[in-house]
């Protein structure tokens, strides 16, 4: 029968810094990631994740003249940093004499760090697809698209409200819109779904990250060891047409039991109150194991005819994850 008697707890007691980086993203643009495990969430030290994309302003107008555009002022995710981008009036292009149909996107420059036009090919008529005849030109990968003119004639005219576009993840690109989740076992960011790949060579905008990962430190004569689980019941009530059931599911606690070094300067207590990566070895000469992170609260029980003993109580927002390694 398999004990733990070669157990081995460990504990996140420190972190080692990374400055803010760009992400890598794979094929279908379902995740970026950093090549680094174990993401803190603690405090401080949680990761600031910077999508490329407007945070605020950008709003599109029609400008006074002809093929005129005015643009608001607005501040961006640029590559990693936050940018301010002055208010502006560019002049959408139309299509030449011999088609009628072009569509030209303001964008973010990232070496002026200023409004600018990239313009799509001309047709008579108008595409969705990127980089086809009548759609919308591709954004360099390092820039930002605000919105774009659609002109329908090559007649110069004062452009229309009815012309200019700015729906986010079609014509639009916000640093908030997708949203996405941090999976900080794996050191990535997860979109809620794909960004558009309406970047040059058909690549989805960029993600930029800094984070801190969990460094995980040793901790000693440990028992009694209950990682946190998710514990479901049923629940019946009568109705005239028989008992109707319902799930629940709940969230516990883990905890352990450690024997103090003296019960003042050990490690644990000096983690009170953090949240913290826990990591669970039954066999330390094995490489299984339990990882979650949750706010760790350890309790001191001096007494005079036993060891002292700390009481030890983890708190997750979710469920942790068995590993094979």
């Amino acid at each position: 029968m398999p004990n733990t008697e070669n157990g081995r707890m460990k504990v996140e007691s420190g972190v080692t810094p990374f400055a803010m980086q760009e992400l890598t993203q794979n094929a279908g643009g379902t995740q970026y990631t950093s090549g680094e495990a174990l993401w803190s969430n603690n405090g401080t030290k949680k990761p600031v994740v910077r999508v490329n994309g407007i945070i605020s302003g950008g709003k599109m107008t029609p400008g006074a003249s002809a093929e005129e555009v005015d643009i608001e002022a607005a501040v961006v995710n640029l590559n990693g940093a936050v940018v301010s981008v002055p208010s502006a009036t560019l002049s959408a292009v139309r299509a030449t004499p011999t088609d009628t149909h072009k569509i030209s996107s303001v964008v973010v420059d990232s070496g002026t760090l200023q409004y600018a036009i990239v313009t799509g090919l001309d047709s008579t008529s108008f595409s969705e697809a990127r980089g086809a005849a009548g759609g919308p030109g591709y954004i360099p990968v390092d820039e930002i698209e605000v919105g774009q003119v659609r002109l329908g004639s090559n007649a110069s005219a004062v452009v229309e409200e009815s012309e200019i576009f700015q729906v986010p993840e079609v014509h639009q690109e916000l640093a908030s819109f997708p949203g996405y989740a941090i999976d900080f076992r794996t050191g990535a960011v997860v979109p809620d779904e794909a960004f558009v790949a309406s970047h040059t060579g058909d690549v989805r905008r960029k993600v930029y990250a800094s984070f801190n990962t969990a460094t995980l430190t040793n901790l000693f004569k440990v028992q009694g060891v209950t990682m946190p689980n998710v514990t479901r019941s049923i629940t019946s009530e009568a109705t005239t047409d028989g008992a109707v059931a319902s799930s629940t599911s709940t969230l516990n606690n883990g905890s352990f039991t450690m024997v103090a070094t003296s019960g003042v300067t050990d490690l644990i207590l000096q983690l009170k109150d953090q949240f913290l990566w826990v990591q669970w070895q039954p066999d330390r000469f094995k490489t299984e194991n339990h990882k979650v992170q949750g706010y760790v609260n350890p309790v001191v029980t001096f007494g005079p005819d036993s060891n002292t003993s700390i009481a030890v109580t983890v708190t997750p927002e979710e469920e942790g994850v068995n590993l094979a390694t």
